[in-house]
């Protein structure tokens, strides 16, 4: 990875960037099946190019992307023949103009259009695929004289080849209530075209697919709380959330286990979440600590027949509930961090009548750093699923037992 920016002049920026990975690995069998021999090779290739002119007032950006995914997939006892090796490619051209203006102190706009083309390519694809996609947006920030509350209103219209686009509008409040106390709240409409994979793959692809909209609206509150001489600090949130999608699509399974995309007539998602974050200071050793509890309740609000068993029943491997908390002690140029998460219990049927336990798994990580004139170094030890818990994410697909990570970190200038 290397990002590459230049300034020409007191008013012109230009930028290049390039981003390379590669992955093999291989694909474990189920609990249900014999050792697996399936593997996946992984390139990904991304190279962004930018020219940035600075106004007084503002700028104009125009970026250009050219993004290449290839995946080899080879299972060489697959019974279905185009999957003893089968391949994806996606080619994606993005350009994307963009206008900011600063009006005054309070009052920021921000204008702009993009172009994407997409390109597919597969073994496994009933047809090669394209895709145009269109979009312009526009938003407006304003900041509240005499109150710390800013507005946040966005205007998006995209247009995609295939497909009816709705205007999907968003609006954003947040600042200060009283003393200590800071609000928020958004509202949107958003849109989810089928990917490529949801309406092409053979033979799991559902070509019939719609696109997903959905209203959305959040409000939450943040308590901030710090002593004078700024030893002890902590932040307290709670958020209720709620969104209503019409033809959600979810990737569920079928006859012989075998999984294919499917419109979730309409689902409602809603909940709250809570979060506390601290941190102290104890001479030379800083502690940072964070607890947080989420709540959702996804269920199918509509009946595709009079027997229809998942209506209002909680969508499959979606939890109710889950918890996280993550400690981090930082002494100098040591930092160790635990953290740890419990995941509820998840439905694998439609129905709710079977669901996979809930687990508990944490990690802990060791992080040295070193530093050799201008440049630094650090060491990083992770143990992962420290008490090497059984768990499956996935039905049949069961997750990796306790296991190490050993990396070393380099920053040159």
């Amino acid at each position: 990875m290397q990002d590459i920016n230049r300034k020409i002049g007191d008013n012109h920026l230009i930028g290049l960037s390039l981003w390379y990975q590669y992955t093999d690995r291989e694909i474990p069998g189920t609990m249900v099946t014999r050792q697996s021999a399936a593997s996946q090779k992984d390139k990904a290739f991304r190279i962004s190019g930018k020219w940035k002119y600075f106004l007084p007032k503002g700028s104009f950006t125009l970026k250009s992307a050219f993004l290449r995914d290839e995946l080899k997939y080879s299972d060489p006892d697959s019974e279905i023949e185009q999957y003893r090796n089968s391949t994806i490619l996606t080619n994606t051209f993005i350009t994307e103009a963009n206008y900011q203006y600063r009006l005054n102190d309070r009052i920021n706009f921000n204008a702009g259009a993009n172009f994407t083309d997409y390109v597919g390519e597969s073994t496994a694809y009933i047809q090669n695929p394209k895709r145009l996609q269109a979009g312009l947006y526009g938003s407006a920030l304003y900041k509240l004289p005499l109150l710390e509350w800013k507005i946040n209103l966005n205007l998006r219209q995209d247009f995609i080849e295939g497909f009816y686009v709705p205007f999907t509008p968003s609006l954003g409040l947040e600042g200060k209530i009283w003393n200590f106390i800071y609000g928020k709240a958004n509202f949107s409409k958003n849109f989810r075209a089928p990917t490529f994979n949801d309406l092409y793959w053979e033979p799991y692809g559902n070509s019939e697919l719609q696109p997903e909209i959905s209203i959305n609206g959040e409000f939450g509150l943040l308590f901030i709380n710090k002593t004078k001489n700024g030893n002890i600090s902590s932040e307290f949130s709670g958020t209720i959330f709620s969104s209503l999608i019409d033809n959600w699509i979810l990737w569920v399974p079928g006859d012989n286990n075998i999984w294919s995309p499917e419109n979730i007539q309409k689902v409602w998602s809603r909940g709250f979440e809570i979060q506390e974050n601290a941190k102290f200071k104890i001479q030379n050793s800083k502690f940072k600590i964070s607890v947080g509890y989420t709540f959702v309740k996804s269920t199918n609000q509509e009946k595709i027949s009079q027997n229809d068993q998942s209506f209002e029943k909680q969508l499959i491997y979606v939890p109710e509930h889950s918890v996280s908390g993550n400690v981090d002690y930082l002494f100098k140029s040591l930092i160790i961090s635990f953290n740890t998460s419990y995941t509820g219990k998840r439905y694998v049927t439609r129905d709710n009548e079977e669901y996979l336990p809930a687990f508990y798994i944490s990690d802990i990580k060791i992080v040295k750093q070193f530093n050799v004139k201008k440049n630094s170094f650090d060491i990083r030890f992770e143990v992962n699923n420290l008490w090497d818990a059984e768990y499956q994410a996935i039905e049949y697909y069961p997750m990796p037992g306790r296991n190490y990570r050993l990396s070393v970190n380099f920053n040159i200038e």
